[in-house]
Protein backbone atom coordinates (compact mmCIF):
# COMPACT_ATOMS: atom_id res chain seq x y z
CA UNK A 1 0.00 0.00 0.00
CA UNK A 2 1.25 3.66 -0.66
CA UNK A 3 2.60 5.83 1.36
CA UNK A 4 -0.38 8.83 2.16
CA UNK A 5 0.58 12.33 2.98
CA UNK A 6 0.05 13.10 6.68
CA UNK A 7 -1.77 16.28 7.17
CA UNK A 8 -1.80 18.95 10.09
CA UNK A 9 -5.62 18.83 11.87
CA UNK A 10 -5.57 21.83 13.95
CA UNK A 11 -9.04 21.55 14.87
CA UNK A 12 -10.64 17.58 15.75
CA UNK A 13 -13.97 16.82 16.19
CA UNK A 14 -13.81 14.11 19.29
CA UNK A 15 -17.28 13.40 19.32
CA UNK A 16 -17.34 11.92 23.29
CA UNK A 17 -21.33 12.51 24.74
CA UNK A 18 -20.63 14.07 28.41
CA UNK A 19 -24.20 12.88 29.51
CA UNK A 20 -24.87 12.02 33.22
CA UNK A 21 -27.08 9.15 32.11
CA UNK A 22 -23.72 7.51 30.89
CA UNK A 23 -21.54 8.61 33.34
CA UNK A 24 -19.76 11.17 31.29
CA UNK A 25 -18.70 14.35 33.06
CA UNK A 26 -20.54 17.17 33.20
CA UNK A 27 -19.59 21.28 33.25
CA UNK A 28 -21.90 22.50 35.83
CA UNK A 29 -23.92 25.32 35.84
CA UNK A 30 -24.29 25.33 32.01
CA UNK A 31 -27.91 24.78 31.40
CA UNK A 32 -29.70 24.52 28.31
CA UNK A 33 -31.31 26.80 26.05
CA UNK A 34 -34.52 25.49 25.47
CA UNK A 35 -36.86 24.21 28.09
CA UNK A 36 -37.72 21.11 26.19
CA UNK A 37 -34.56 19.54 27.03
CA UNK A 38 -33.95 18.11 30.04
CA UNK A 39 -30.28 16.46 30.07
CA UNK A 40 -27.19 18.55 31.46
CA UNK A 41 -25.24 19.85 28.74
CA UNK A 42 -21.13 19.25 29.30
CA UNK A 43 -18.02 19.05 28.02
CA UNK A 44 -17.24 15.39 26.90
CA UNK A 45 -13.62 13.20 26.86
CA UNK A 46 -12.17 14.20 30.28
CA UNK A 47 -12.45 14.36 34.18
CA UNK A 48 -12.08 17.58 33.92
CA UNK A 49 -15.41 18.50 31.48
CA UNK A 50 -14.91 20.45 28.65
CA UNK A 51 -11.24 21.10 27.40
CA UNK A 52 -8.97 21.59 24.17
CA UNK A 53 -8.44 18.37 22.54
CA UNK A 54 -4.91 17.21 23.06
CA UNK A 55 -3.52 17.44 19.31
CA UNK A 56 -5.62 20.87 18.80
CA UNK A 57 -3.78 23.31 20.30
CA UNK A 58 -6.09 24.44 22.21
CA UNK A 59 -8.47 25.31 18.87
CA UNK A 60 -11.51 22.81 19.81
CA UNK A 61 -13.57 21.04 22.90
CA UNK A 62 -16.06 18.75 22.52
CA UNK A 63 -19.14 18.72 24.68
CA UNK A 64 -23.01 16.94 24.30
CA UNK A 65 -25.86 16.51 26.19
CA UNK A 66 -28.63 13.54 26.97
CA UNK A 67 -31.97 13.21 28.52
CA UNK A 68 -32.93 10.64 30.58
CA UNK A 69 -35.28 7.63 29.97
CA UNK A 70 -34.74 8.60 26.20
CA UNK A 71 -37.10 11.64 26.53
CA UNK A 72 -37.29 13.30 22.90
CA UNK A 73 -36.45 16.99 21.57
CA UNK A 74 -36.26 18.49 18.51
CA UNK A 75 -32.52 18.57 16.58
CA UNK A 76 -33.21 22.33 16.46
CA UNK A 77 -33.75 22.07 20.38
CA UNK A 78 -30.63 20.48 20.43
CA UNK A 79 -28.66 22.81 18.31
CA UNK A 80 -29.74 26.00 19.76
CA UNK A 81 -28.51 24.38 23.24
CA UNK A 82 -25.13 23.49 21.40
CA UNK A 83 -24.74 27.27 20.19
CA UNK A 84 -25.60 28.81 23.56
CA UNK A 85 -22.44 25.89 24.79
CA UNK A 86 -20.44 27.39 22.58
CA UNK A 87 -21.49 30.79 23.23
CA UNK A 88 -20.45 30.80 26.99
CA UNK A 89 -16.89 29.28 26.06
CA UNK A 90 -16.43 32.51 23.18
CA UNK A 91 -16.02 29.69 20.82
CA UNK A 92 -18.33 28.87 17.49
CA UNK A 93 -20.50 25.97 16.89
CA UNK A 94 -18.33 23.08 14.82
CA UNK A 95 -19.72 19.70 14.19
CA UNK A 96 -23.20 18.65 15.38
CA UNK A 97 -24.39 15.39 15.85
CA UNK A 98 -27.33 14.30 17.15
CA UNK A 99 -28.38 10.41 17.68
CA UNK A 100 -31.40 10.70 15.46
CA UNK A 101 -33.12 7.81 18.35
CA UNK A 102 -36.51 8.88 18.09
CA UNK A 103 -36.69 9.80 14.06
CA UNK A 104 -35.51 11.82 11.51
CA UNK A 105 -35.25 15.57 13.35
CA UNK A 106 -36.18 14.22 16.82
CA UNK A 107 -33.32 13.07 19.72
CA UNK A 108 -33.06 11.82 22.84
CA UNK A 109 -28.98 12.56 22.90
CA UNK A 110 -26.66 15.48 20.76
CA UNK A 111 -22.42 15.35 20.85
CA UNK A 112 -20.58 18.65 18.98
CA UNK A 113 -17.67 20.62 19.00
CA UNK A 114 -16.88 24.37 19.73
CA UNK A 115 -14.36 25.62 17.70
CA UNK A 116 -12.70 29.27 17.15
CA UNK A 117 -12.98 31.14 14.49
CA UNK A 118 -9.55 29.29 13.35
CA UNK A 119 -9.79 27.26 9.82
CA UNK A 120 -8.28 23.88 9.87
CA UNK A 121 -5.65 23.78 6.75
CA UNK A 122 -7.43 21.33 3.98
CA UNK A 123 -5.25 19.26 1.91
CA UNK A 124 -5.43 20.91 -1.38
CA UNK A 125 -4.80 20.19 -4.91
CA UNK A 126 -1.96 21.75 -7.08
CA UNK A 127 -2.37 23.21 -10.75
CA UNK A 128 1.16 22.09 -12.61
CA UNK A 129 2.12 23.30 -16.11
CA UNK A 130 4.34 21.18 -18.49
CA UNK A 131 6.48 23.06 -20.91
CA UNK A 132 8.65 22.03 -24.31
CA UNK A 133 9.78 23.06 -27.40
CA UNK A 134 8.97 19.84 -29.63
CA UNK A 135 5.88 18.15 -30.22
CA UNK A 136 5.62 15.03 -28.10
CA UNK A 137 2.58 12.64 -27.85
CA UNK A 138 -0.06 13.46 -24.98
CA UNK A 139 0.44 9.85 -23.35
CA UNK A 140 3.96 10.33 -23.08
CA UNK A 141 3.14 13.83 -21.31
CA UNK A 142 0.66 12.35 -19.07
CA UNK A 143 3.45 9.51 -17.89
CA UNK A 144 5.43 12.54 -17.37
CA UNK A 145 2.44 14.22 -15.57
CA UNK A 146 1.84 11.32 -12.93
CA UNK A 147 5.38 10.92 -12.47
CA UNK A 148 5.69 14.39 -11.21
CA UNK A 149 2.26 14.12 -8.64
CA UNK A 150 3.72 10.71 -7.19
CA UNK A 151 7.05 12.10 -6.23
CA UNK A 152 4.87 14.33 -4.04
CA UNK A 153 2.77 11.53 -3.10
CA UNK A 154 -0.40 12.96 -4.74
CA UNK A 155 -2.35 11.65 -7.64
CA UNK A 156 -2.75 12.62 -11.35
CA UNK A 157 -6.76 14.33 -11.25
CA UNK A 158 -6.98 16.30 -14.66
CA UNK A 159 -4.40 16.45 -17.73
CA UNK A 160 -5.30 18.32 -20.39
CA UNK A 161 -2.66 19.49 -23.60
CA UNK A 162 -2.46 22.38 -25.60
CA UNK A 163 -2.76 19.63 -28.59
CA UNK A 164 -0.57 22.43 -30.75
CA UNK A 165 0.71 19.37 -32.90
CA UNK A 166 -2.39 17.68 -33.85
CA UNK A 167 -5.12 15.35 -32.37
CA UNK A 168 -2.91 13.17 -29.13
CA UNK A 169 0.26 15.45 -29.53
CA UNK A 170 1.23 18.61 -27.79
CA UNK A 171 4.14 21.04 -26.82
CA UNK A 172 2.23 22.04 -23.34
CA UNK A 173 -0.02 20.82 -20.94
CA UNK A 174 -1.37 21.61 -17.58
CA UNK A 175 -2.47 19.17 -15.08
CA UNK A 176 -3.65 18.56 -11.63
CA UNK A 177 -2.34 16.63 -8.41
CA UNK A 178 -4.20 16.16 -5.69
CA UNK A 179 -3.67 14.15 -2.69
CA UNK A 180 -4.32 10.37 -2.37
CA UNK A 181 -7.10 9.45 -0.53
CA UNK A 182 -8.67 6.24 0.14
CA UNK A 183 -11.91 5.11 -1.62
CA UNK A 184 -14.95 5.11 0.44
CA UNK A 185 -15.82 1.79 1.46
CA UNK A 186 -19.59 1.00 0.21
CA UNK A 187 -22.00 -0.34 2.89
CA UNK A 188 -21.79 -3.09 4.48
CA UNK A 189 -25.15 -5.34 3.92
CA UNK A 190 -27.15 -4.73 7.21
CA UNK A 191 -28.93 -7.72 8.75
CA UNK A 192 -32.25 -8.97 7.69
CA UNK A 193 -33.00 -11.30 10.25
CA UNK A 194 -36.07 -10.53 12.27
CA UNK A 195 -35.16 -12.85 14.88
CA UNK A 196 -31.46 -11.30 16.45
CA UNK A 197 -31.45 -13.40 18.57
CA UNK A 198 -30.48 -16.69 17.19
CA UNK A 199 -26.77 -14.62 16.25
CA UNK A 200 -24.08 -15.80 18.17
CA UNK A 201 -23.67 -14.15 21.41
CA UNK A 202 -20.08 -12.48 21.81
CA UNK A 203 -18.49 -11.60 25.43
CA UNK A 204 -15.72 -8.74 25.86
CA UNK A 205 -11.98 -9.27 26.55
CA UNK A 206 -12.94 -13.47 25.25
CA UNK A 207 -11.45 -13.83 21.89
CA UNK A 208 -13.98 -16.35 20.14
CA UNK A 209 -13.46 -18.41 16.96
CA UNK A 210 -15.71 -17.64 14.02
CA UNK A 211 -16.25 -18.47 10.35
CA UNK A 212 -17.41 -16.74 7.30
CA UNK A 213 -18.72 -19.17 4.54
CA UNK A 214 -18.03 -18.49 0.82
CA UNK A 215 -21.34 -20.17 -0.39
CA UNK A 216 -23.99 -20.88 2.17
CA UNK A 217 -22.74 -18.09 4.66
CA UNK A 218 -20.84 -15.28 2.97
CA UNK A 219 -21.41 -13.21 6.21
CA UNK A 220 -21.57 -13.44 9.21
CA UNK A 221 -23.24 -11.46 12.40
CA UNK A 222 -22.36 -11.71 16.23
CA UNK A 223 -24.12 -9.89 18.62
CA UNK A 224 -23.45 -8.28 21.98
CA UNK A 225 -24.07 -5.45 24.37
CA UNK A 226 -23.07 -2.37 24.84
CA UNK A 227 -23.86 0.17 27.56
CA UNK A 228 -25.09 3.53 25.98
CA UNK A 229 -22.13 6.39 25.38
CA UNK A 230 -19.37 3.72 26.31
CA UNK A 231 -16.56 3.68 23.23
CA UNK A 232 -15.97 -0.03 22.28
CA UNK A 233 -13.60 -2.06 19.94
CA UNK A 234 -13.92 -5.58 17.77
CA UNK A 235 -10.73 -6.70 16.39
CA UNK A 236 -10.99 -9.89 14.07
CA UNK A 237 -8.27 -12.02 13.22
CA UNK A 238 -7.98 -14.06 10.25
CA UNK A 239 -6.34 -17.30 11.12
CA UNK A 240 -5.00 -20.03 8.59
CA UNK A 241 -7.67 -22.42 8.83
CA UNK A 242 -10.15 -23.54 11.51
CA UNK A 243 -7.31 -26.27 12.44
CA UNK A 244 -4.51 -23.76 12.39
CA UNK A 245 -4.63 -20.33 14.24
CA UNK A 246 -2.31 -18.61 13.31
CA UNK A 247 -2.52 -15.36 11.66
CA UNK A 248 -3.10 -15.21 8.20
CA UNK A 249 -2.07 -11.84 6.62
CA UNK A 250 -2.81 -12.91 2.69
CA UNK A 251 -6.44 -13.18 4.23
CA UNK A 252 -8.82 -10.05 3.18
CA UNK A 253 -11.53 -9.69 5.42
CA UNK A 254 -13.97 -6.46 6.05
CA UNK A 255 -16.86 -5.89 8.49
CA UNK A 256 -18.97 -3.15 10.08
CA UNK A 257 -20.70 -2.60 13.42
CA UNK A 258 -24.12 -1.99 13.50
CA UNK A 259 -27.00 -0.55 15.99
CA UNK A 260 -30.63 -2.08 15.76
CA UNK A 261 -33.55 -0.25 17.56
CA UNK A 262 -37.18 -1.39 17.33
CA UNK A 263 -39.53 0.66 15.32
CA UNK A 264 -42.68 -0.55 14.82
CA UNK A 265 -41.93 -3.89 16.14
CA UNK A 266 -38.79 -4.19 13.44
CA UNK A 267 -35.18 -3.67 13.66
CA UNK A 268 -34.31 -0.59 12.18
CA UNK A 269 -30.25 -0.82 11.88
CA UNK A 270 -27.60 1.43 11.29
CA UNK A 271 -23.87 1.39 10.21
CA UNK A 272 -21.64 2.72 13.08
CA UNK A 273 -18.51 1.55 12.03
CA UNK A 274 -16.65 0.10 8.77
CA UNK A 275 -13.47 -1.02 7.51
CA UNK A 276 -10.94 -3.44 5.76
CA UNK A 277 -8.57 -5.98 6.99
CA UNK A 278 -4.40 -4.67 7.26
CA UNK A 279 -2.20 -7.78 7.25
CA UNK A 280 -5.40 -10.14 8.22
CA UNK A 281 -6.35 -7.85 10.81
CA UNK A 282 -9.75 -5.85 11.03
CA UNK A 283 -10.30 -3.08 13.57
CA UNK A 284 -13.76 -1.45 14.22
CA UNK A 285 -14.08 0.98 17.39
CA UNK A 286 -17.51 2.84 17.38
CA UNK A 287 -19.55 4.45 19.95
CA UNK A 288 -22.84 3.02 21.66
CA UNK A 289 -26.22 5.29 20.95
CA UNK A 290 -28.73 3.35 23.29
CA UNK A 291 -28.35 0.49 26.46
CA UNK A 292 -31.11 -1.04 24.51
CA UNK A 293 -30.18 -1.22 21.23
CA UNK A 294 -29.02 -4.45 19.33
CA UNK A 295 -25.14 -4.58 18.52
CA UNK A 296 -24.05 -6.77 15.86
CA UNK A 297 -20.38 -7.35 14.40
CA UNK A 298 -20.95 -8.30 10.82
CA UNK A 299 -17.87 -9.56 8.40
CA UNK A 300 -17.30 -11.02 4.82
CA UNK A 301 -14.06 -12.31 3.41
CA UNK A 302 -13.04 -11.50 -0.29
CA UNK A 303 -13.40 -14.26 -2.80
CA UNK A 304 -9.34 -14.59 -3.26
CA UNK A 305 -8.91 -15.39 0.67
CA UNK A 306 -11.39 -18.98 0.83
CA UNK A 307 -9.25 -21.75 0.23
CA UNK A 308 -10.11 -24.58 -1.69
CA UNK A 309 -12.60 -27.19 -0.82
CA UNK A 310 -16.09 -28.41 -1.06
CA UNK A 311 -17.12 -26.00 1.61
CA UNK A 312 -14.31 -22.81 1.76
CA UNK A 313 -14.82 -20.66 4.68
CA UNK A 314 -12.05 -18.25 6.69
CA UNK A 315 -11.88 -18.74 10.21
CA UNK A 316 -10.76 -15.12 12.50
CA UNK A 317 -10.54 -14.96 16.14
CA UNK A 318 -13.10 -11.91 17.30
CA UNK A 319 -11.51 -10.22 20.45
CA UNK A 320 -14.79 -7.06 21.91
CA UNK A 321 -13.13 -5.08 23.99
CA UNK A 322 -14.06 -1.65 26.04
CA UNK A 323 -11.86 1.40 25.60
CA UNK A 324 -12.54 2.24 28.96
CA UNK A 325 -10.04 -0.53 30.07
CA UNK A 326 -12.87 -2.76 31.90
CA UNK A 327 -15.82 -4.59 30.47
CA UNK A 328 -17.77 -4.05 33.17
CA UNK A 329 -17.76 -0.07 31.82
CA UNK A 330 -19.39 -1.71 28.11
CA UNK A 331 -21.48 -4.88 28.88
CA UNK A 332 -24.62 -4.65 30.27
CA UNK A 333 -24.01 -7.69 32.88
CA UNK A 334 -21.35 -9.94 34.11
CA UNK A 335 -19.55 -11.92 31.77
CA UNK A 336 -18.45 -15.66 32.54
CA UNK A 337 -16.34 -15.82 35.35
CA UNK A 338 -17.43 -12.62 36.85
CA UNK A 339 -19.65 -12.54 40.69
CA UNK A 340 -23.81 -12.33 40.06
CA UNK A 341 -26.78 -12.14 41.93
CA UNK A 342 -28.99 -15.29 40.95
CA UNK A 343 -32.18 -13.34 40.97
CA UNK A 344 -32.86 -10.99 39.78
CA UNK A 345 -30.15 -12.42 37.23
CA UNK A 346 -27.12 -9.56 36.37
CA UNK A 347 -25.23 -11.93 33.84
CA UNK A 348 -25.24 -10.49 30.71
CA UNK A 349 -26.58 -11.91 27.03
CA UNK A 350 -29.03 -14.62 26.82
CA UNK A 351 -26.27 -17.51 26.69
CA UNK A 352 -24.90 -16.83 30.34
CA UNK A 353 -26.55 -17.66 33.70
CA UNK A 354 -25.78 -16.87 37.65
CA UNK A 355 -25.09 -20.27 39.62
CA UNK A 356 -24.27 -20.39 43.51
CA UNK A 357 -21.33 -22.51 44.44
CA UNK A 358 -22.91 -26.02 44.63
CA UNK A 359 -24.24 -27.15 48.14
CA UNK A 360 -25.09 -23.24 49.51
CA UNK A 361 -28.04 -22.74 47.08
CA UNK A 362 -27.70 -18.39 48.12
CA UNK A 363 -28.51 -15.86 46.44
CA UNK A 364 -24.48 -14.79 44.83
CA UNK A 365 -22.65 -16.76 42.42
CA UNK A 366 -20.75 -16.68 39.69
CA UNK A 367 -21.58 -16.59 35.79
CA UNK A 368 -21.24 -19.14 33.45
CA UNK A 369 -22.38 -20.02 30.27
CA UNK A 370 -25.23 -22.05 29.63
CA UNK A 371 -24.65 -22.70 25.78
CA UNK A 372 -22.86 -26.25 26.12
CA UNK A 373 -23.30 -29.91 24.55
CA UNK A 374 -24.65 -32.31 27.45
CA UNK A 375 -24.14 -36.00 27.06
CA UNK A 376 -26.49 -38.92 28.65
CA UNK A 377 -24.02 -39.57 31.05
CA UNK A 378 -26.16 -40.73 34.66
CA UNK A 379 -25.10 -38.61 37.53
CA UNK A 380 -28.56 -37.49 38.58
CA UNK A 381 -28.38 -33.92 40.95
CA UNK A 382 -30.57 -32.41 42.99
CA UNK A 383 -31.33 -28.62 42.27
CA UNK A 384 -31.93 -25.35 44.18
CA UNK A 385 -35.17 -25.64 43.33
CA UNK A 386 -36.00 -29.24 44.62
CA UNK A 387 -35.52 -30.66 40.81
CA UNK A 388 -33.65 -33.72 39.89
CA UNK A 389 -31.36 -32.88 36.83
CA UNK A 390 -29.48 -35.74 34.72
CA UNK A 391 -25.96 -35.08 35.58
CA UNK A 392 -24.66 -31.58 36.52
CA UNK A 393 -24.28 -30.38 32.79
CA UNK A 394 -27.92 -30.62 31.93
CA UNK A 395 -28.16 -28.88 35.39
CA UNK A 396 -26.47 -25.92 33.92
CA UNK A 397 -28.30 -25.83 30.46
CA UNK A 398 -31.67 -25.29 32.39
CA UNK A 399 -30.16 -22.01 34.38
CA UNK A 400 -30.43 -24.49 37.61
CA UNK A 401 -27.41 -24.33 40.76
CA UNK A 402 -27.10 -27.27 42.31
CA UNK A 403 -28.11 -28.35 45.97
CA UNK A 404 -26.44 -31.73 46.21
CA UNK A 405 -25.35 -34.67 43.95
CA UNK A 406 -27.84 -37.59 43.53
CA UNK A 407 -31.67 -38.13 43.04
CA UNK A 408 -33.71 -35.49 45.65
CA UNK A 409 -35.22 -36.82 48.74
CA UNK A 410 -37.95 -35.94 50.53
CA UNK A 411 -37.58 -34.47 53.26
CA UNK A 412 -33.73 -32.93 52.25
CA UNK A 413 -33.39 -29.27 52.13
CA UNK A 414 -33.21 -28.66 48.64
CA UNK A 415 -34.75 -31.78 47.06
CA UNK A 416 -38.88 -33.19 46.99
CA UNK A 417 -38.17 -36.22 45.11
CA UNK A 418 -39.41 -34.92 42.12
CA UNK A 419 -37.38 -35.40 38.47
CA UNK A 420 -37.11 -32.62 35.96
CA UNK A 421 -39.47 -33.25 32.65
CA UNK A 422 -36.57 -31.75 31.07
CA UNK A 423 -34.17 -34.12 31.30
CA UNK A 424 -35.35 -37.20 32.04
CA UNK A 425 -33.83 -40.02 34.14
CA UNK A 426 -33.46 -43.32 32.36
Amino acid sequence: MRAHRSWTILAASAMLAACSSSGGANREGSGTASSDLAGTIGGGGGVDGGHADADSGGICTSGGAGNANHVCSSDSSWKTAAQADCQQEGRELGAFTPDEYCGKGSSDEATWTCCTSATMPQPTCAIEELKGKTCTEDSALRAQAAAACQTKEDVLQTFVGDESCGTSASKMASYTCCPYAEPALPPFRPPVSADVSGYTWAFYDIPQPTSVFENFQPQTYLNFSARKGQTFSATLTAMVSSEDWQLDPTKVIDGAIFEGRLVNGQYVFQQIARGTSEGGVLNLTARSGGSDFVHLVAFEAAASSYPGGISPSVSASLDITCAAGNHAECALGGEPGDSCIVSPATCDGPVTWCFSPEGQCSNAGTCQRIDIECSGFYAPVCTCENTTELNSCWATVDKQSIAYEGQCMAGVDGGSGAADAKAPLP
